[in-house]
C-alpha cells in the first residue's frame, strides 16, 4: 500500500545501469574476448622476452658481472620495456574491442599467468630453475607488488582501450 505523499522508488545505481541483466563484465563476449587476447599478448611477450634473453647471452655472454661491463643492462632495459609494453596492450585490446575496462583487466592477469607458466617451463639460459629467494613473506609480498603494477599497467591500457572505442564509435554515428 502506498502513502499519498510517497514518490515513485528511485532505483538503484546498479539497477539504472543494468535492470535485471547480467553485469556486462560478466558477458561471455566480454570473457572470451579478454582470454583471447591474454593468450595472445601472453605468448608474444613470452616469445620477445625470450629472444631478448638469447640475444643478451649470445652478446655478452653467461655470468658476466654488469658492474664491470655496463652494456649487459642495455637487454635488461630492452626486457622491461617489453614487459611495460605488452600489458599495456593485454589490456588495450581486449577494453578497444568491448569497450569496458573489465576485460582489459582480466586480460592483464591472463597474459601475466601465461608468461609465467611457460617461463617456468622454458629458461633460455638452460640452467635449472630453481625456487625463488627469500623468505616466503618475501615471496608473497612481491607477488602482490607485480600483480598490482600489472593491473596498474593494464588500467592504463584499458582506458585508454575504452576511450579509443567510444571515439571510433562517436566518429560511426556521426
Amino acid at each position: 500500500m502506498s502513502l499519498p505523499n510517497e514518490g515513485p522508488t528511485i532505483p538503484t545505481p546498479q539497477e539504472a545501469d543494468h535492470p535485471a541483466t547480467t553485469p556486462p563484465f560478466f558477458e561471455s563476449a566480454s570473457v572470451v574476448s579478454a582470454l583471447k587476447w591474454g593468450v595472445i599478448v601472453g605468448v608474444a611477450y613470452f616469445v620477445l622476452a625470450y629472444l631478448v634473453a638469447l640475444l643478451s647471452n649470445v652478446i655478452v655472454g653467461f655470468g658476466n658481472n654488469p658492474t664491470q661491463n655496463p652494456s649487459l643492462v642495455i637487454p635488461a632495459c630492452l626486457g622491461l620495456f617489453v614487459i611495460v609494453f605488452a600489458l599495456y596492450v593485454a589490456g588495450y585490446l581486449p577494453a578497444m574491442e568491448r569497450g569496458q575496462i573489465g576485460p582489459g583487466l582480466l586480460s592483464t592477469l591472463v597474459m601475466l599467468a601465461i608468461s609465467n607458466i611457460l617461463g617456468k617451463f622454458i629458461n633460455p639460459a638452460g640452467k635449472a630453475i630453481v625456487g625463488g629467494a627469500g623468505s616466503l613473506t618475501v615471496q608473497i609480498v612481491s607477488f602482490f607488488v607485480s600483480v598490482a603494477l600489472a593491473v596498474g599497467i593494464g588500467y592504463l591500457g584499458a582506458f585508454y582501450g575504452v576511450k579509443r572505442n567510444a571515439r571510433t564509435t562517436n566518429s560511426k554515428t556521426a
